[in-house]
Formats: C-alpha cells, structure tokens, sequence
C-alpha cells in the first residue's frame, strides 16, 4: 500500500461539516466562516495535515515518503490568506515545541512556498509575533535559524536573527546563550558575509557575556569565538577544480598517502578541515574495497 493511500481516506463533495478543533483538540463553536463554508482547521485535510506533521515528527525519515501527500493535500489552501496562517501557526508551533522537527519544518515550509507564495509572508508574520510572545523563544530562534539555510530564506531573516541574537545576549543566561551559540554555527559565516558590523556587535556582547557564564555556555561561546576567528572553517583561496590536491610532493612513498594534502570543492573554495576528513575516509573506504 502506498504513502498516499495510507493518508488518503475517501473525498466527499462537498466540506465535511465537523466541529472546529483546535490544535490542542478543543472543541470551538465559532466553526464556519462568513461564506458558509470550514475553516481550515474543521477539515478533514487539516487534520491530515497534522497527522503527517506528528508522523514526521516522530521519524524525520519519512519526509520524502509524506511530502507529495502533504502538498497535495495543502493545494487547495494556497490561495487563502486565512488558512495558509493557520497552516503556518501549525508548523511554527510544531517547530518550536519539538527539536527534532525543525530541520523538517524548515523544508516544509519550502515546499508550501512553492504551492502558495503567499505563505513566506505569512510564515514571517507568525515568527516575528511567536519571537515576541512565545515564553520559548530559544525554540522559535533556532527554527528560524533552519530557516536561514534555507537559500530562500537567507534575505528575509538575516535582521531577524540579528536582533533575535542581541535580546537573548542581553537577557543573559545559560540556554539563552547556548541558543545563540547554536544558532551561529548553523547561519554566522552567511551572516558575516551580508552584515559584517551588526555581527561585530552580537560577537561583542557573546565575548562580554563569556564572564558571566560556565559549564556548557562557556565551551560553546568559546567554540564559537574560535569558529568565527577561523573564518568559519572557510576559504577563498583557490585555483583548482573539484577534489584537486595542490601539488604531487604531498605524496608519501612509504605511507602511500597524501600528506597535508589541501582539497577543492566544484566551487574552488578550500574545503574545510572536517570535510576533508570525510573526503579521506572515503578513499580509504574505497581503497579497501578494491583489495
């Protein structure tokens, strides 16, 4: 049986005409709107929604499996300013509530933008109310830093964090500072990249904050200060094409292997000192393979 047919139950007609629930499950009496017909949230493909929304939350493996199902079943909200805010509060909610849904929700909300572009500024709406209202602001900081790796993501959220980033540093404590620890690995070398003073002064007040904090916010922001010193683990300097290793004396005769020998990516950035660990693993991998 396939994925779709599994969250496909029988089509009627015409709307189902069920009591309004809300996320929690509550029942609601305002259920219709002024036309006559369901809110989003009363029918039968919202509540698929939230139902491919709990499964993917429980085993982010499945994606690929619920993602045709989960646009079909959206389309028909992508010209409806209403319905796509309550789809996009549910995925907000969703993300910032559960950890491991929010690399997913990122690439969920990529794909409802391409059934309903109306949806980005509804999904911006929902983070900046959730930032400011939301007692778990850590949580909705390191989903919409998700967000920002998303290349689609990147203009629209980069003041976001920013300022995201200087109310917790000035809120001061531990997990306000190992969120925006968290999140500077995942979004620092493209914020660097757009904004470099306005990363000067979150970087400052992180250093600033260093003497207040122990334990695991200290490692982290040390890390992260090391990170950024080290330009990210970035390079620009490179003439060579993909995987090129720059020059043949880094061959060792009686090892048989590359001494310190320096990759390339396609885009002829130096790659970084982990994915050239991982480019190495592979060849010996490959190697043994081949005996």
């Amino acid at each position: 049986m396939t994925t779709e047919a599994l969250w496909n139950p029988k089509r009627h007609n015409k709307i189902l005409r069920l009591p309004k629930t809300d996320i929690s499950g509550a029942a609601s009496s305002d259920s219709e709107k002024p036309d006559g017909t369901l809110n989003a949230k009363d029918s039968l493909e919202y509540r698929r929604l939230k139902e491919l929304i709990t499964t993917v939350t429980n085993d982010p493996e499945q994606f690929c499996d619920i993602l045709n199902v989960f646009q079909k079943t959206l389309r028909q909200y992508s010209e409806d300013i209403v319905e796509i805010s309550n789809i996009s509060n549910l995925l907000v909610n969703q993300a910032v509530k559960e950890q491991s849904f929010r690399s997913t929700a990122a690439r969920l909300c990529h794909s409802v933008e391409q059934e309903s572009p109306m949806f980005r500024d509804q999904l911006y709406n929902t983070c900046n109310r959730e930032l400011m209202s939301n007692s778990n602001k850590q949580g909705i900081v390191l989903f919409v830093a998700e967000l920002f790796t998303m290349i689609n993501y990147d203009n629209i959220y980069r003041n976001y964090l920013i300022d995201a980033f200087k109310v917790l540093l000035r809120e001061g404590g531990d997990s306000n500072i190992e969120c925006v620890c968290e999140a500077l690995k995942l979004t620092g070398y493209s914020l660097d990249e757009s904004d470099k003073e306005a990363m000067n002064y979150v970087f400052n007040l992180l250093k600033t904050s260093t003497h207040f904090q122990k334990g695991t916010a200290l490692c982290l922001s040390k890390s992260v200060l090391e990170l950024r010193k080290a330009g990210w683990g970035h390079s620009n300097s490179s003439e060579y094409n993909r995987w090129n290793i720059d020059d043949a004396d880094f061959w060792d005769e009686d090892t048989q292997n590359y001494i310190n020998a320096v990759y390339h990516s396609s885009n002829r950035k130096v790659l970084t000192i982990e994915e050239t660990a991982l480019l190495d693993s592979s060849f010996e991998s490959t190697d043994e393979d081949s005996t």
